[in-house]
């Protein structure tokens, strides 16, 4: 799809939303629900390597969202399956959203969304 912009959003993108539910025993479980699929570029960021109390590699990555998603994407939202356009899983996450920017084009307005995301590592 081209969106209305200039740049292409090969990739297709699972975007689930956090909701907080109280158990049987009354504590507090959260949990992600599948939300929508969107498009997206996905980029590299940066690599960290963490080695206490265990080893870990965490990615970064930047994301490029078309303007139609901004209320689909908050910092409550994880990313799942990010998958080319074959249908090939890239990285299958959770991704944990850092930052959301709004991105102007060469008129002023709103362009597209700046995301970047990190790995989500659970330490067991």
């Amino acid at each position: 799809m081209a969106y209305q912009t200039y740049m292409k959003f090969p990739q297709r993108i699972d975007v689930h939303l956090l909701t907080e539910e109280a158990s049987a025993a009354g504590q507090i479980v959260k949990t992600y629900f599948y939300l929508q699929t969107i498009s997206g570029m996905m980029m590299p960021g940066s690599h960290e390597r963490d080695v206490s109390p265990y080893v870990k590699d965490v990615e970064r990555y930047h994301i490029h969202v078309p303007k139609q998603f901004d209320g689909v994407i908050t910092y409550g939202s994880r990313l799942f399956n990010i998958r080319d356009n074959r249908g090939n899983v890239i990285e299958a996450g959770p991704l944990e959203i850092l930052s959301i920017m709004k991105w102007t084009g060469l008129s002023g307005g709103i362009h597209h969304l700046h995301i970047t995301a990190k790995e989500v590592v659970e330490v067991q």
